[in-house]
């Protein structure tokens, strides 16, 4: 289950269910924090992969 904010943005965004506000929200923590994005995306990817 998401925790941080950035997760559950990127929760919301995979699962199609983010709203415009949103958005931009997740668009400028990208700017501010790629490195936690990047880590939030790859465990995701690789709970996916692993689940299959």
């Amino acid at each position: 289950m998401p925790s941080t904010r950035v997760e559950i943005l990127i929760h919301k965004l995979i699962s199609n269910s983010l709203t415009p506000e949103e958005l931009d929200e997740l668009l400028m923590l990208l700017e501010d924090s790629e490195e936690d994005i990047t880590k939030v995306l790859k465990e995701y990817f690789d709970r996916l992969v692993n689940d299959q």
